[in-house]
């Protein structure tokens, strides 16, 4: 019997499939896998539980000595928490031995924990208790200084000479008190002691002050002085019997734990290692042999497949041969060609529903449409996707390109397939959007789903053009945001009109589009509610047109506004809307604006272009002009603002000369006051009206050490007095405050220079830097060249810097390397709480040394249990950071004590000493670099 072609393909592939399920039978009959994989699974069940209990009990021999240190209720939940998690091990390891030697092994191991906890308990005890004796021997120190300060006052008497004894003996006996409570405190530091004054002459002194006492009081003060003798004894030996049996009971569990972990590794881990070493290689050996049964079969089964294959491939080669023929008219155009069918051959069957296709590609639908495909909707879709004549882009989750359609592609200036991968704020131009305005969209459209607004997009051949822009995002089934849309429309015409009319105002045609000013103050307002910006509305008179129209005529006055025109062009940015409103007067606005200063700063621009003389026939006349500001929303909504500015505009008016005024009075002395300051920042002889203040930075315990400097940054102002930079840095340019970075630099290394040099060794000086974004190499240039000039080792200076004021990671890092490589302590100074927690990951990979909780937040201590918590849970992340911690602007006790039970005993402020020259740190700067300490500072 002749079998046909589809006969014959069918049985090459059952033979095939029969193959394969034989294959897969002899697998599962061989039960290949099970056994292997139980030992496998049981071998590995005992390597992890005997890694767990290994650190389990690292865990507890590190919470014992951790609280043998600290000490504390968390240091207990500590060790009650370790020895669970050992417990918890051995029980786990207990469940896979299966040797009765591991079994006994493990017995042992848990009695030798039991005897080592015991020995811990004991430790713990011991700590508890030398932290009660401790507190209560300072407890006693502490009441000499009480008992001196409620010392009755002597009353004067008749017998003048029994007076002066009383007040002798009461001076003798108030030094001797000092001198026994600090030789006290000199034996709780390490000090031999040395019985100095001796107990009988203290006493002595008591006796004689009881004999001249002339009042309850007296004899009652003189009581308490012999009680308070009496105890220091009693009070010193309890401590050095609480401390040799806190450092004795602590060796004694450091040695029991450490037999234990001998006892873990040398007997339990070998014996348990070696069990695992006999499983492992009876695993392999079985492993072994799987894989060469395994490896045997894949080879035959191989074989089979080819030969089947071989033979399939010869029996149904002439039926193709024969169907290739057949259509060969087909692919020749020849659609009435007509082929013979076979009944019951395939070739017959496929050329018929060749010719039924051929049949419906040549007849017309109903309605003589062409025939539709099943993926017509999907087709259309793309099709207009890829027609329509406006920009359209499809971005995903993070905001990278997806999809482009041409249009877009020809927008931006490149090929659509460029483009995909790209994220889209790569796109616009630095010109016109800062990171923050970029930031501030996407955040908006994150929380609304949909934003709109002014995009400008620099194109491949470095070309800026204008788009409203509208972004939405889009959602699946689920709510999670999978992507969203951009519809851009090209607003460059609108732009040109722009340009038009400021052409046409500068040639003299007065100009007064009210309509397109409401349109782009809306805009601008709205934007500015939405990302906390502003919108500046600026009402420009020219104050000398009139007088230039009567006396030399309109032509000169003409040229004149178009010299006023061509000026602000120069200044404004190339978006900011520009329009002349009357013969004498422009407006312009200016959209996304960050604060006042920045209003102020164009204003001067505006003012210093226009202080330029003008050639008239043959005249030079000045230009001056006065200003009118509003600001949106801070003066009213986009409708009020026009108003705002005229109003401010007259305020300007009544000042001689060139001027500008803000609409709100306030705000308009402020910024005269900032406008005075930086005027008189950019003198040449500042630098001789500037000094550096020092604060001592302590260890906030019982007699403070200082251990560094805090220079502050003071502005000896001849009219308004002592000026912090809080007052005039943010009057400052960017160019002046690197000059004050400079400055402090050079003169903290001329203190430290000037410290070493008198002999008694210098204390660290920190310092802030000023700059909002300093330059990397300008900063390290001027510290290294100040560093060597004045001959100062680098790790007497810190250089802080505000966490709010730290870029992005790569510019940190360009930042910091350079001065941590020059040998500078470096420090970040956490001022805002949310900028601090973003950036930990980016801190994390900074050379700090310390970290430093800045004066809002320790202010904020003493409010209440929420803002405590906030600096606990702030200093907790600081801590994670693994440098030294600092506190600033310390005020009263509460706050250092909060501090100091957080771990905080680097301390500055008003509580240890306000900022002063130098002079007055001396005595404390060469007691800290003796190492000793004061009882007070300033």
């Amino acid at each position: 019997m002749r079998l046909t072609l589809g006969q014959r393909l069918w049985l090459g592939f059952g033979l095939l499939i029969a193959l394969i399920a034989a294959a897969y039978v002899y697998v599962l009959r061989e039960e290949m896998q099970p056994a292997p994989q139980a030992d496998a699974t049981a071998t590995e069940a005992v390597r992890v539980a005997v890694g767990q209990l290994q650190a389990a009990l690292e865990t507890v021999t590190t919470a014992v000595q951790g609280y043998a240190r600290n000490g504390g209720e968390a240091g207990q939940d500590a060790i009650v928490q370790a020895r669970a998690d050992f417990e918890r091990a051995l029980a786990e390891l207990e469940k896979v031995a299966t040797g009765e030697v591991q079994r006994a092994q493990l017995q042992d191991l848990s009695q030798r924990f039991d005897a080592a906890s015991k020995q811990a308990d004991e430790a713990v005890s011991a700590v508890d208790a030398f932290a009660q004796h401790t507190a209560a021997f300072e407890r006693y120190r502490a009441e000499a200084a009480t008992l001196i300060a409620q010392q009755p006052p002597i009353a004067g008497r008749p017998n003048r000479g029994r007076t002066l004894r009383k007040q002798n003996t009461v001076r003798e006996l108030n030094a001797q008190l000092r001198a026994r409570a600090s030789e006290y405190g000199a034996r709780a530091g390490g000090a031999a002691p040395q019985s100095n004054p001796s107990r009988t002459a203290m006493l002595a002194n008591v006796e004689r002050y009881e004999v001249l006492s002339d009042s309850r009081a007296e004899r009652d003060w003189a009581a308490r002085a012999r009680a308070w003798i009496d105890q220091g004894e009693q009070q010193w030996n309890a401590l050095t019997a609480a401390t040799a049996a806190q450092r004795q009971t602590s060796t004694a569990a450091q040695e029991a734990h450490e037999s234990l972990q001998s006892f873990l590794v040398n007997q339990v881990q070998a014996g348990m290692s070696a069990d695992l070493e006999a499983r492992l290689e009876g695993l392999s050996a079985r492993v072994q042999h799987e894989r060469t049964r395994t490896q045997r079969l894949l080879l035959g089964l191989l074989a089979l497949t080819a030969l089947i294959a071989l033979l399939t491939v010869l029996a149904v080669r002439a039926p193709l041969r024969r169907l290739a023929a057949m259509t060969r008219p087909y692919v020749d155009s020849d659609l009435s060609y007509q082929t013979f069918t076979l009944r019951g051959d395939e070739t017959g069957e496929l050329t018929a529903a060749v010719q039924w296709l051929i049949g419906r590609l040549q007849a017309p639908s109903a309605d003589g449409a062409p025939p539709v495909v099943a993926d017509a909707a999907s087709t259309r879709a793309l099709q207009a996707f890829e027609q329509t004549r406006q920009p359209l882009a499809v971005l995903d989750a993070n905001g990278q390109v997806a999809q482009v359609n041409t249009a877009f592609g020809e927008l931006a200036g490149h090929d659509p397939a460029a483009l995909r991968g790209m994220h889209i704020d790569r796109l616009w131009s630095d010109d016109h959007h800062d990171p923050a305005s970029i930031e501030a969209m996407w955040s908006f459209l994150q929380e609304q789903g949909e934003w709109q607004g002014e995009l400008w997009i620099r194109d491949s051949a470095d070309n800026v053009h204008p788009l409203w822009g509208n972004l939405s995002r889009v959602r699946d089934e689920s709510g999670t945001c999978v992507g969203f849309v951009l519809t851009c429309s090209d607003v460059t015409m609108i732009r040109m009109a722009e340009r038009q009319s400021l052409r046409s105002a500068a040639a003299g045609a007065p100009l007064s589009d009210a309509g397109m000013l409401a349109q782009r103050l809306r805009a601008g307002s709205s934007r500015a509610r939405r990302y906390g910006l502003r919108t500046a509305l600026l009402h420009i008179a020219v104050a000398q047109l009139e007088g230039v129209d009567r006396i030399l005529g309109r032509e000169e006055a003409d040229a004149l506004m178009k010299v006023a025109a061509q000026r602000l062009q120069r200044v404004m940015r190339g978006y900011d809307a520009i329009l002349r409103m009357a013969d004498d007067q422009f407006v312009v606005l200016l959209e996304d604006i960050g604060d006042a200063e920045q209003v102020r700063r164009v204003a001067e621009k505006i003012l210093a272009e226009f202080s330029l003389p003008v050639e008239l026939s043959g005249l030079e006349l000045p230009l001056h002009a006065k200003i009118g500001i509003a600001l949106a929303p801070d003066d009213g909504a986009a409708e009020e603002l026009p108003g705002a500015a005229k109003d401010a505009l007259a305020r300007a008016g009544q000042t001689r000369g060139a001027a500008f005024a803000f609409f709100s009075a306030d705000l308009n002395q402020r910024m005269w006051g900032n406008h005075a300051l930086e005027t008189e920042l950019r003198r040449s002889d500042l630098e001789a009206q500037l000094a550096l203040h020092y604060q001592p930075r302590v260890i906030a315990v019982e007699g403070q050490q200082m251990v560094a400097a805090q220079a502050r940054l003071r502005w000896l102002h001849p009219e308004h007095g002592v000026l912090t930079p809080e007052r005039f840095l943010g009057a400052a340019p960017a160019d002046v405050v690197a000059r004050l970075d400079a400055w402090q630099i050079e003169h903290a290394c001329v203190q430290l220079a000037a410290w070493t040099n008198a002999g008694a060794g210098a204390v660290p000086i920190a310092l802030e830097v000023l700059a909002h974004r300093p330059e990397a190499n300008e900063l390290s240039t001027v510290l290294q060249s100040a560093l060597l000039r004045h001959a100062v080792a680098p790790r007497l200076l810190e250089l802080e810097f505000p966490v709010s004021t730290l870029a992005v990671a790569d510019q940190c890092e360009r930042l910091f390397a350079p001065l941590s490589a020059a040998g500078v302590a470096l420090t970040v100074i956490i001022d805002e709480v949310e900028t601090f927690t973003a950036s930990l990951g980016l801190l994390r990979r900074l050379p700090l040394v310390r970290v430093k909780l800045d004066c809002t937040l320790v202010e904020g201590i003493a409010r209440g249990a929420t803002e405590q918590a906030v600096a606990r849970a702030t200093l907790t992340l600081a801590r994670s950071l693994g440098v030294e911690l600092v506190a600033d602007g310390v005020e009263t006790q509460a706050q250092s004590v909060f501090l100091r039970t957080e771990g905080v005993l680097q301390q500055q402020g008003a509580l240890f000493g306000q900022p002063a020259p130098a002079p007055a740190l001396e005595v404390h700067r060469v007691q800290a670099v003796a190492g000793e300490r004061s009882p007070a500072l300033l």
